[in-house]
């Protein structure tokens, strides 16, 4: 897909959200390591990329394309996604239940969907919009301001 060099950055992002979330959706298929191990190096990789990566593309994009658009359903969808993986994100983080190996997985498996499903929806919906909707003047100003970051 055809993306305006503005959003380059996003989409970037989104790469690495998609590997990321293919990974864990995909956590239940059989590895060669213990279920016990398989999560643990799972969950690790899903707090050091939700840390150190998913949080800063979140306030990205909500410092910056949200204020473009507001009363947008496009964007009331990308705000309330951003809320429902931060806070799936922080039960699996802080282990609030007592889940056992086969349930933690499970829960990774569900937040790679998720996390697809909202990158997905990034990608084909939202992003469309916004390439659509502002000028190229805007875009080049938006592009300037995600490149400075």
């Amino acid at each position: 897909m055809k993306r305006h060099k503005s959003l380059f950055p996003l989409s970037h992002d989104h790469q690495h959200g998609l590997a990321l979330a293919l990974k864990l959706k995909y956590s239940n298929q059989p590895l060669s390591s213990s279920l016990k191990e398989e999560v643990r190096i799972l969950r690790n990789e899903l707090i050091d990329k939700f840390e150190n990566d998913l949080r800063k593309h979140f306030s990205l994009e909500e410092t910056y394309l949200a204020p473009l658009f507001p009363n947008n359903d496009l964007l009331s969808r990308m705000l309330d996604d951003h809320k429902k993986l931060e806070e799936f994100y922080t039960k699996i983080y802080k282990k609030t239940d007592k889940w056992s190996f086969r349930q933690f997985r499970e829960k990774l498996n569900l937040f790679g969907k998720l996390l697809e499903t909202h990158i997905r929806f990034e990608e084909k919906e939202l992003f469309p919009m916004i390439e659509e909707s502002l000028t190229e003047e805007q875009l080049k100003t938006l592009g300037e301001k995600l490149n400075k970051v």
